[in-house]
Parts: C-alpha cells; sequence; structure tokens
C-alpha cells in the first residue's frame, strides 16, 4: 500500500494505492488506485508527488474513498 499526502499541517491522504499479494507475496495482478479530495494542498508536494489541487477536483472524501478499498 502507498498513501500520498497534502503536505499540510493536517497531512490528509490525496492519493492510495494498493498491491494486491498471495500468501507467498506474489502479486495477484489486482491493483488499486484512487485520487482523493484532501485539499488544501500545500505547493511544496507537487514536485514530490504530481498531484495538483485540479486533479483532486470531483474525487471522493477519504471516507467515501476508503469504502472502495478492500
Amino acid at each position: 500500500m502507498d498513501l500520498e499526502t497534502s503536505g499540510d499541517p493536517d497531512q490528509k491522504i490525496i492519493e492510495m494505492g494498493a498491491v494486491r499479494l498471495d500468501q507467498e507475496l506474489h502479486q495477484t495482478g489486482e491493483t488499486f488506485e484512487m485520487l482523493i479530495d484532501g485539499r488544501p494542498l500545500d505547493p511544496v508536494v507537487l514536485p514530490i508527488n504530481h498531484i495538483s489541487a485540479e486533479m483532486l477536483e470531483g474525487a471522493p472524501k477519504f471516507t467515501e474513498a476508503r469504502k472502495h478499498f478492500e
């Protein structure tokens, strides 16, 4: 699992990504990736995670996004 955050003092999650592994830790081919509306963003994170506030427009809030992650 990988998380990207907003960079502001609250460190809101703005992207979740994951790869499913089997019991032997081999990738199963199943992946998950979702942008999450965690605005406002600290401008310092754009060169790090390449996620802009415009990309988050229309994205679900974390409480909704987490329902899609199993």
